[in-house]
């Protein structure tokens, strides 16, 4: 039960972890309205 306990922790991580991402890739387009050309 324990791992199953620490896989599902690790999965929820990553999720949240992938929204925040999504969420500042969101406000830097809403910011600057394109993406800066250093990303690339």
């Amino acid at each position: 039960m324990d791992t199953i306990k620490s896989i599902l922790i690790n999965l929820s991580l990553g999720s949240i972890m992938t929204l925040l991402g999504n969420l500042l890739v969101i406000v830097s387009f809403g910011i600057g309205g394109e993406l800066p050309e250093t990303i690339y």
